[in-house]
């Protein structure tokens, strides 16, 4: 590894059917619904990893076992952890806690945000080297997509109803009552539901969604 100062932090789940995607089920079922998962978690992971400015972490659930993560860590030689107990709040502050015990600096993205890039990530780090305690990217349906850290920060994850329109909000209230500095990046969008799913086909054919 080349900059142990700074990690990226990817949380994947294995493109499991039934497992994964299951909002979007009754579009596509199941299969379907995997593997959409898979085609997002693959162009997630080759548009954000950087051989020379930070190290990728994939954070895997159920567990690193699964052949899709075996495969990915044969392809791309990223190391693999399995994702901590508890609900999406207290397993990213969880892999915060752990990994800011040997980086200096961390950010953590999912998934399902089809535009997410390395360009983004590096904007995330540049904003925390230049003194932000934290930084956030907000999505349009009001969750985030990005967020990082120097110093793992348990009330930034306190008493989120998680999946909700409010988590971004929250997330925010939280960091103000803290006083902690922070820098809000531009808004972008994931795919949770059918509209999203228009959405992410009208952009891998280039054409308008509606």
């Amino acid at each position: 590894m080349n900059h142990p100062r700074r990690a990226l932090i990817i949380f994947a789940k294995a493109p499991v059917p039934g497992y994964a995607k299951t909002r979007l089920i009754p579009e596509l079922g199941e299969q379907g619904a995997a593997d959409l998962h898979k085609a997002l978690c693959l162009r997630t992971i080759k548009q954000s990893i950087s051989p020379v400015e930070w190290d990728t972490l994939l954070w895997c659930a159920p567990d690193q076992q699964a052949r899709f993560f075996q495969d990915i860590k044969k392809t791309h030689g990223l190391d693999l952890f399995d994702q901590p107990e508890g609900d999406l709040g207290q397993k990213m502050f969880n892999a915060f806690e752990q990994v800011l015990e040997k980086y200096d600096q961390a950010v953590i993205i999912g998934t399902d945000c089809p535009v997410m890039e390395a360009a983004r990530v590096r904007q995330a780090f540049a904003a925390l080297s230049d003194g932000f305690a934290a930084v956030i990217n907000p999505a349009e349906d009001g969750g985030y997509v990005l967020l990082g850290l120097k110093k793992s920060q348990p009330i930034v994850f306190k008493d989120i109803k998680w999946g909700g329109a409010d988590v971004y909000l929250h997330t925010m209230q939280h960091m103000d009552e803290a006083r902690l500095s922070y820098k809000e990046l531009e808004v972008l969008w994931d795919v949770d539901d059918a509209d999203d799913l228009k959405r992410y086909l009208a952009l891998r054919s280039n054409k308008p969604a509606f």
